[in-house]
């Protein structure tokens, strides 16, 4: 015969403490890998945030040698850079080949750079097999010595993996290397 009162088993209050130690032992590791997942996300677009400025920069940097060969005057009008004079913003795409386009001052905002997914290139390019991308890259240039020093300021800025805006600023002094 079997005594009621020896029962072996859980109470309810048992299975329900031993679910709630479950939950957070899962629940735990789970939160600290969404974490570590959306510190990566933003991680990445910070670094091709940084590469997109500093390639803006590289290629104003150019066009200031290239002026002073062309036409002994680093600050050429005919190279685009004298549009991006402040406070006038403007979008610089150095990966078109040839033409006008390669620099050129917004009208209102300055557009997304567009992602071409084939390639990993980012562009102003609105031909097939691009998308717009989360980045906006702004020029703007500064005198800070006429003739002699100019600033060159590179913004780009993104929402964030949370939504949350950011932005990278790149700025370098350029001079007129055959003025001094």
């Amino acid at each position: 015969m079997i005594d009621n009162s020896q029962k072996n088993g859980f109470t309810l209050v048992e299975t329900l403490v031993a679910i709630a130690v479950l939950l957070l032992a899962v629940a735990a590791p789970l939160s600290l890998a969404t974490k570590s997942l959306n510190s990566s996300a933003l991680s990445k677009q910070q670094i091709t945030a940084s590469f997109l400025a500093q390639e803006a920069m590289e290629y104003i940097r150019n066009i200031r040698d290239e002026n002073v060969i062309k036409y002994s005057n680093w600050l050429h009008s005919d190279s685009g850079v004298t549009d991006c004079f402040s406070p006038n913003k403007c979008i610089v795409d150095p990966t078109i080949t040839s033409g006008p386009d390669k620099i050129k001052k917004c009208q209102g905002n300055c557009p997304l750079l567009r992602y071409r997914e084939s390639n990993g290139v980012y562009s102003y390019d609105t031909n097939a097999g691009t998308a717009d991308s989360i980045y906006t890259r702004v020029t703007e240039i500064v005198n800070v010595i006429t003739d002699r020093e100019v600033a060159v300021l590179v913004t780009v800025s993104w929402l964030g993996p949370s939504g949350v805006a950011y932005k990278v600023i790149a700025r370098e002094n350029l001079t007129n290397w055959q003025y001094w």
